[in-house]
């Protein structure tokens, strides 16, 4: 039998309250730089545990191209300093930036490693 219960002319069923009891959550938090021009936007998060410690790979990265909507997450640190280091490899994967954006991007990650973020 469902537990109901009429309000008026109108009956309802009974909805069981979802608390955190029941639902193991582990949170986490971030902090974030963004910058942006009229065809990209790059938005840098660091990401801490609900300790407030960061993760171990705590930094990524949301590009957008704001023409095509398309978006994608960079989080390889790796990677992210050999474009710093001009490293043809890593240089040829924003092939899909123009000249400028690659620019834009770059100015963005020395940036990031002036905050100590890379």
């Amino acid at each position: 039998m469902v537990d109901r219960i009429k309000i008026g002319d109108i009956w309802y069923v009974r909805e069981d309250t979802i608390t955190q009891d029941k639902i193991k959550l582990e949170p986490f938090y971030s902090d974030s730089w963004l910058v942006e021009n009229d065809e990209v936007s790059f938005e840098a998060n660091r990401i801490y545990k609900s300790d407030g410690t960061l993760y171990d790979e705590p930094l990524a990265i949301l590009y957008t191209n704001k023409k095509t909507k398309n978006e994608d997450c960079w989080d390889n640190k790796v990677w992210l300093e050999d474009i710093l280091k001009e490293d043809k490899k890593a240089l040829k994967e924003l092939d899909t930036l123009s000249k400028d954006n690659q620019e834009f991007f770059k100015a963005f990650l020395l940036f990031l490693r002036e905050k100590e973020w890379l």
